[in-house]
């Protein structure tokens, strides 16, 4: 669960160090370049789980159960979290696959595609999060940050069937408050 949390921390971090102010120092950049790695090293991670899928994973039901599940289970795996937190060797794919979360899936209704559908809304908001920041930017920081953040974006897009990014536009601020009311109650 430690790796699960740390992976999300560290994409919520380089989201928000994406989106930092273009008046950076050397020093900024040394850290935004750790954390950039660092990233990378969750999203391949993140990428076993997804998988391979060719078309769409999610449907405008999974959005839903998901608005309508998330903050429950997140109280839930939060405190699942305390007691499975020294494992250090648990990847994604084992974390979603142990009897411990798995229990918790069921009574929310969740199947063994959740941990797809659950990191395909993730990666597929965080894309159109970072989007989002990058088109609010002054424009003579926008095409630096685009730089900056294309093999990102590209990564994090690659994982999520366009058609999923689009479902997730439709619903990207309900989407946002969810998350917000998430990382408020933390």
């Amino acid at each position: 669960m430690k790796n699960f949390i740390s992976t999300l921390l560290l994409l919520s971090m380089f989201i928000f160090l994406s989106s930092c102010d273009g008046n950076k120092t050397s020093n900024a950049e040394t850290i935004e370049e750790q954390v950039a790695e660092e990233a990378k090293n969750a999203l391949d991670e993140i990428s076993e789980v997804v998988g391979d899928e060719s078309g769409p994973i999610l449907s405008e039901s999974d959005i839903e159960k998901f608005k309508e599940t998330f903050l429950p289970m997140a109280k839930e795996f939060e405190e699942l979290g305390k007691g499975i937190e020294d494992d250090d060797n648990m990847d994604l794919s084992a974390l979603f696959a142990s009897a411990e979360v798995k229990s918790v899936l069921d009574k929310y209704g969740w199947d063994e595609d959740f941990g797809k559908k659950y990191m395909t809304i993730f990666m597929g908001f965080g894309y159109i999060s970072m989007e989002e920041q990058v088109n609010e930017l002054p424009e003579a920081q926008r095409e630096q940050y685009r730089q900056l953040m294309s093999a990102q974006l590209e990564q994090y897009k690659g994982m999520v069937n366009e058609d999923d990014i689009e479902l997730l536009k439709k619903h990207s601020t309900e989407l946002k408050e969810l998350f917000e009311k998430a990382n408020s109650s933390n």
